[in-house]
């Protein structure tokens, strides 16, 4: 299921979308504040730092070789532990850590590493709607607009991730199609609607 967001904005008088045309710089802006670009990592993997214990590890668990591949990647840091239990025999265990690079992309909301930026390029069409932002608002409007990706880090291209990831192609060239619904209750006031279903889903 989609799961979508309404993002409230006042409206001055200096916005075009006030005047019942659509802002690009406003749709921008919603877009800004959502990460669609993220490789979420399994609720057993995080929060780091993360101990995974030997003996927990299942043959046919993929967990810790996906972990393996952001440590690679620079994104991530292991180092083997050994833990002494209360009965005094030894377990062994690995911890993960976010790298310093890590940081810098690792989103706790969405629980994994996002990346990137969505550029809207141009607003090619719009068109009414019966949806209405409540029974005094005015008819909204449907938004047709192209977007591409830019600022895509040579980590989040690597191959091995398709292992575990549906992705979309991160060509900064290519432009892409999506819709928004712009609402306009009053003059004063406008909001959009945008889709928050993530770019990157698990397989």
């Amino acid at each position: 299921m989609k799961l979508k967001t309404l993002f409230m904005l006042l409206c001055g008088l200096s916005l075009v979308a006030c005047d019942n045309n659509i802002n690009k710089d406003e749709l921008q802006s919603i877009i800004n504040k959502n990460q669609p670009l993220c490789y979420s990592l399994p609720e057993e993997v995080r929060p780091f730092p993360k101990d995974i214990f030997d003996d927990n590890i299942v043959e046919d668990n993929l967990n810790d070789e996906l972990v393996d591949i952001f440590v690679d990647l620079n994104l991530l840091t292991k180092r083997k532990l050994s833990i002494t239990k209360l009965d005094g025999s030894l377990t062994y265990a690995t911890r993960y850590r976010l790298s310093q690079e890590g940081k810098t992309y690792f989103n706790p909301e969405k629980g994994g590493f996002c990346f990137g930026n969505i550029k809207v390029n141009d607003v090619y069409k719009t068109e009414s709607s019966p949806t209405r932002y409540n029974q005094r608002s005015r008819t909204s409007r449907l938004v047709y607009y192209h977007y591409s990706f830019s600022d895509i880090p040579d980590w989040a291209k690597d191959k091995r991730l398709t292992q575990y990831y549906i992705t979309p192609s991160l060509n900064t060239e290519r432009l892409y199609d999506a819709k928004a619904i712009h609402y306009q209750p009053s003059l004063y006031f406008s909001s959009f609607e945008v889709d928050k279903t993530p770019l990157i889903q698990p397989r």
